[in-house]
């Protein structure tokens, strides 16, 4: 997989992404053009050089082709920061979704200076929690967000360095 910012040239593939309902169904409502269209210009101004924020292309590295969406955003109303990811539905099921969790928490603690990693998922998210735990994410109790339930989980610095220096990452 190849993980990079869009190119303004890739709001089609964006809208694909947000406009699909098996993607969307634990994160968002789906968006129509327009919407997407203005979300996509909102993902593009959080690009800062040398920072991670942002919602990120996902890129098959053999074919090229468009597989999903790779993030680190705020969690709401702090300085914390949330890993997402979800792949388009021909890319599902294939271990990716790992392999991007994998990849973007070695990123994140190793170009950051923060503790903490989060991620939150839908409770009904199931696949989505085995990810995680197979990452080495540790369950916090369910919270509410903005009125919907989610479950938070947690990966420290200390918990990386213990499995990165054990080869298990």
């Amino acid at each position: 997989m190849i993980v990079r910012q869009f190119k303004v040239t890739e709001e089609e593939a964006f809208f694909r992404f947000n406009s699909h309902p098996d993607v969307m169904r634990f994160i968002r409502p789906v968006q129509d053009r327009a919407a997407s269209a203005a979300f996509f210009v909102e993902n593009l101004a959080l690009y800062r050089p040398g920072e991670p924020l942002g919602r990120w292309y996902v890129e098959e590295q053999d074919t090229g082709l468009f597989a999903g969406v790779f993030s680190f955003l705020p969690v709401q109303g702090t300085t914390d920061i949330h890993i997402g990811y979800a792949l388009m539905p021909p890319f599902q099921g294939r271990g990716l979704a790992t392999e991007l969790v994998r990849y973007g928490t070695d990123y994140f603690f190793t170009h950051t200076d923060k503790d903490i990693l989060y991620a939150i998922t839908d409770p009904q998210n199931l696949v989505s929690h085995k990810v995680l735990f197979k990452c080495g994410f540790r369950q916090l109790p369910p919270k509410a967000v903005n009125g919907k339930e989610t479950i938070q989980f947690v990966r420290s610095r200390e918990e990386y360095r213990s499995t990165a220096a054990s080869g298990k990452a």
